[in-house]
Order: C-alpha cells, then structure tokens, then sequence
C-alpha cells in the first residue's frame, strides 16, 4: 500500500492476526508518501524431500567407505611390519 503519511488507517492492528508491517518513505528522494508492506505468519511444516533423503543416503556411503579405506590401510600397515620383522 502506498498512502499518505498521515493516513494510519492501515497501520491499525487486529489482534487475531499475527501479523507483521514493515513502513518506509516513497518515493526515493522525495519522501511525500508512505510505502506499506505487510505479511502474516504461517505455520512452519518442515517437509521430508527426497532431496534431504539423498543426501543422508550421501553420507552415510562415504562415512562407510571411509571406515573402510581406514582399515584396509591398517592392514596394509600390519603386512609391512610382519615383512620388516621377518
């Protein structure tokens, strides 16, 4: 809404909304009116996506394969020794 900065009407709250209203000068420079943009709170629903599925998925495939080139490289490791002590 753009109005005139006297104008206060809009302004006026509804306690039964939760609403927000952000209010700045217009137009840029010359500051005659108001700008008036409003918004209301909707309720967050976090949704599963198959995207967020995936990227578990991701995670846990490489926290395995990590484990596992840390005991391969152990074994590899160990092998060397044994050949060293011999």
């Amino acid at each position: 809404n753009v109005v005139k900065p006297e104008d206060l009407t809009s302004l006026q709250n509804d306690h039964a909304d939760d609403r927000v209203t952000l209010l700045t000068c217009t137009p840029y420079g010359v500051n005659s009116h108001r700008l008036l943009v409003s918004g209301h709170r909707v309720p967050y629903i976090e949704e599963e996506t198959e995207h967020n599925i995936d990227i578990r998925i991701l995670i846990i495939i490489f926290v395995i394969l990590l484990i596992m080139l840390v005991i391969v490289i152990n074994a590899i490791r160990k092998r060397k020794s044994k050949r060293r002590a011999n």
